[in-house]
């Protein structure tokens, strides 16, 4: 357009300025001059415009928005006029004077937005009647089918198709077609667990305790074997057959016994690299060191093999892991009171405690420390030394003791020398009984009442004395004529003899044997008095 001036300022005329120029004349009227061009506008060439008249025919850069789906048909002014094909996506719509629809080829035309951020995210199709544009979404999944398939009379054709990048179609026959416009159908798996994609699907690899070292090619690589630590990686094979190993999930392996880690641990097959269970039964006691192979046979380091694996490098030197349990020894035992686990020769060893009748009550400690005493019951409880060599009391078996006597009423005693030497006491009838206890160890100059005749004595296991009333106690058997007596300090009972009556019986025996032997005298006598007489009479008679 040409617009003129002063009184003609609103008069304008038509002038294409690409070839004319505009001017006016003496009274101010606009004029279109041919040969040369007029004013225009300067466009940016960085993206694609077209030519447009503003208000009072400015020239302007019209730039097409850029759509996601574009529209393939265009509309004349009269809806009754049938639409034009016109791929909007390189080209735009446009009127002829009359009206009818022109398809220009100069820019990109008309279209919709798509949402997501990437064209994998939809494709596009349009509407058949009217050609305008539609988005197909196409969500994302985790695992995508590699297969295309037609339909109607190709509905058992297949091809190949990576649906993660690509789109399975068909052309106007049913055959299929795989097009790089989008991503295709497929899965989404639970994310509860690893899991990767085979043909479309999620397959979860199921877990292991020992997981296979290498993995094999297949076909002509059948026998050729690459590392792959499958409880991080799996197996795969690349196209010519060859092993591969793949970094997405975890792999094959073996399960092992046993419900804890302790139970085993994990080894392979050197050949083949399967996994293999290496069982670690548990024992009673287990060693506490690890000692090397080979240069290092004389090396060893510290390990409580209850809970670690003794290991050795390919130089033979120990390392311990905590990967298993190790090495021990199994106690004969019906309780765990029965032994205490030890060593010997740097192996753990079983330490038999049998049981006893009597049990220790107290530790003694050992060396500068040998007066120093700790309360510790035999019974369930083993004595030892610390590092200062101070008793400790340990509670893993039974303790020192002695054996009784079991047929015979019996009870245990604790006095000499102190309580951690127990000794069988045995109940037996005594003639006089002691009156006191005495204690033991700092109470050793202790005493206290006790009548041991239906009573015994003890000491708790500090030493300090104690009257116990389920037996009789100690004391003393008598012999010949006595009386009981006992030691005010001590209370210990002694046997008195009786003095009193003994001289009388010594008279009244020599008397008893006097009167026998005159008694005896005098029969004597009187037998031979009355022979004599008798020889008198006979004499008389016969006249001798």
């Amino acid at each position: 357009m040409c617009t003129g001036e002063q009184d003609f300022n609103t008069t304008s005329i038509t002038c294409d300025e690409a070839a004319n120029r505009c001017n006016v004349n003496g009274t101010g009227y606009p004029i279109c001059i041919a040969g040369t061009r007029g004013e225009g506008a300067d466009c940016s060439d960085t993206d694609e415009f077209y030519c447009g008249l503003g208000d009072l025919g400015v020239a302007e850069c019209i730039v097409p928005a850029n759509h996601s789906c574009y529209n393939t048909m265009c509309w004349g002014n009269d809806t009754a006029m049938d639409p034009i094909p016109c791929d909007q996506t390189t080209n735009r719509c446009g009127l002829n004077l009359d009206g009818t629809p022109i398809c220009i080829d100069t820019t990109r035309g008309d279209g919709i937005d798509c949402s997501g951020v990437i064209h994998q995210d939809f494709y596009c199709q349009n509407n058949e009647t009217t050609g305008s544009g539609i988005c197909m979404e196409t969500p994302a999944h985790d695992c995508y089918d590699d297969t295309c398939t037609g339909k109607d009379g190709f509905n058992t054709t297949t091809i190949a198709c990576d649906q993660s990048a690509n789109l399975c179609n068909f052309n106007a026959t049913g055959a299929p077609v795989c097009s790089a416009e989008s991503r295709g159908a497929g899965v989404n798996c639970s994310r509860a667990d690893e899991f990767y994609c085979k043909s479309g699907l999620c397959v979860v690899p199921p877990v292991h305790q020992c997981y296979n070292t290498k993995c094999f090619g297949e076909s002509t690589f059948s026998e050729t074997a690459i590392a792959c630590d499958q409880t991080s990686n799996r197996c795969g094979f690349n196209a010519d057959g060859s092993a591969e190993c793949i970094d997405t999930t975890r792999g094959d392996g073996v399960d092992c016994y046993g419900v804890e880690a302790a139970d085993f641990y994990c080894s392979e097959n050197a050949t083949t690299g399967v996994g293999l269970c290496m069982e670690t039964p548990p024992s009673d006691c287990y060693d506490t060191v690890c000692l090397g192979t080979k240069d290092f046979n004389t090396t060893s380091v510290a390990c409580n093999q209850s809970a670690n694996l003794c290991q050795v490098n390919g130089t033979g030197f120990p390392t311990c892991e905590a990967i298993s349990r190790g090495h021990g020894v199994n106690c004969t035992h019906t309780s765990l009171a029965d032994y205490w686990c030890g060593e010997a020769d740097s192996l753990a060893a079983c330490v038999y405690t049998p049981a006893h009748t009597c049990y220790s009550q107290q530790c003694q400690g050992a060396l500068n420390n040998s007066t120093v005493f700790l309360p510790c019951n035999g019974d369930a409880n083993r004595c030892g030394l610390d590092a200062e060599s101070n008793p400790t009391c340990i509670a893993d078996s039974r303790g020192a003791g002695v054996d009784c006597n079991t047929t015979m009423a019996y009870y245990c005693s604790y006095y000499d020398p102190s309580p951690d030497d127990v000794s069988c006491a045995y109940s037996v009838p005594r003639d006089c009984y002691n009156s006191k206890c005495k204690g033991a160890l700092e109470y050793n100059e202790t005493f206290i009442g006790c009548d041991q005749a239906t009573q015994r004595c003890s000491v708790n296991n500090t030493g300090f004395p104690q009257c116990m009333n389920d037996t009789s106690g100690e004391g003393v058997t008598c012999d010949g004529s006595f009386k009981c007596g006992e030691d005010q300090d001590t209370g210990l009972a002694v046997c008195k003899k009786s003095k009193g009556l003994l001289p009388l019986w010594i008279v009244m025996g020599i008397i008893v044997a006097v009167l026998v032997v005159a008694g005896i005298i005098w029969g004597v006598k009187k037998r031979q008095s009355g022979a004599g007489d008798r020889q008198s009479l006979i004499g008389r008679e016969t006249g001798y």
